[in-house]
């Protein structure tokens, strides 16, 4: 009975064994269209996900947009307001110290003008938040040269006031001083020369921050509207109407008591 167990032994060490056999996966159509659509159903809805933010995007910038044209527009309105008032005003007292130089003092303490009130609080806001970059591209640069020219004009504005005080701190009338007769004398000329270049800058704002609200103007564009305007000669009512015409009366000097 040993015998046959060693040889059973023998026979198994020098046997081979035979290697693993490896099968190769192959699914079946059924498999491979399962597949297929949980990769589609993912696809499509990523890009709805992305297609829905987008869509989100595009409508919460035009309402940005839409609210800060409005706000801009408000803006450039009350400064036109402003503009026009000072053009008024200057166009008033500018006569009346023209015909009486002695007065001056008395005229421009009353209602001197030339110094309006602009306004940019929106637009600041509007850069800061950055919804001024929703704007169409043209409406960015129109209204970025109106608030650009607004700031050129506050500047001169600040030079102008000074004249002013300088004529407002004289005496009117009769100064019984030669010297001070003559300077006051120089500080009005100073203030002339000053009110009238301060309304024709004016003038040019206000047509800049109209074209900007979307008024034509035709061929009468702020170059030709305002050459040559004056306080004293130019129909302000008719300038602020968008066309230049005299000015239908102009106060005349009072005339001088007899010596």
């Amino acid at each position: 009975m040993t015998e046959p167990a060693a040889t059973t032994t023998e026979a198994t060490e020098g046997a081979q064994v035979a290697p693993p056999q490896w099968r190769l996966f192959t699914p079946s159509a059924k498999t491979v269209r399962h597949i297929g659509i949980e990769v589609l159903i993912v696809t499509v809805g990523v890009l709805l996900a992305l297609g829905v933010e987008q869509a989100r995007q595009y409508w919460l910038q035009r309402g940005l947009a839409a609210d800060t044209r409005a706000l801009l527009r408000t803006e450039v309105e009350r400064s036109i307001s402003n503009i026009e008032l000072q053009m008024r005003r200057l166009a008033d007292v500018y006569p009346k110290v023209e015909a009486q130089p002695s007065e001056a003092p008395a005229f421009i303490t009353a209602n001197s003008g030339g110094a309006p009130l602009l306004f940019d609080a929106a637009f600041n806001v509007a850069m800061q938040t950055g919804a001024f970059s929703y704007l169409d591209p043209q409406e960015r640069k129109t209204l970025s040269e109106v608030y650009m020219s607004q700031e050129a004009l506050d500047e001169r504005s600040t030079l102008y006031a000074p004249l002013v005080d300088e004529v407002a701190s004289w005496p009117s009338g009769a100064l019984g001083d030669a010297d001070d007769e003559r300077d006051r004398a120089r500080d009005v000329r100073r203030w002339k020369r000053a009110a009238v270049a301060q309304f024709i800058a004016m003038c040019r704002q206000m047509i800049r921050n109209r074209i900007a609200l979307g008024v034509n103007y035709a061929d009468n564009y702020e170059g030709e509207l305002c050459r040559g305007v004056s306080p004293l000669t130019t129909d302000v009512e008719a300038l602020i109407a968008g066309r230049k015409e005299p000015r239908k009366t102009v106060v005349q000097p009072a005339p001088e008591a007899p010596t």
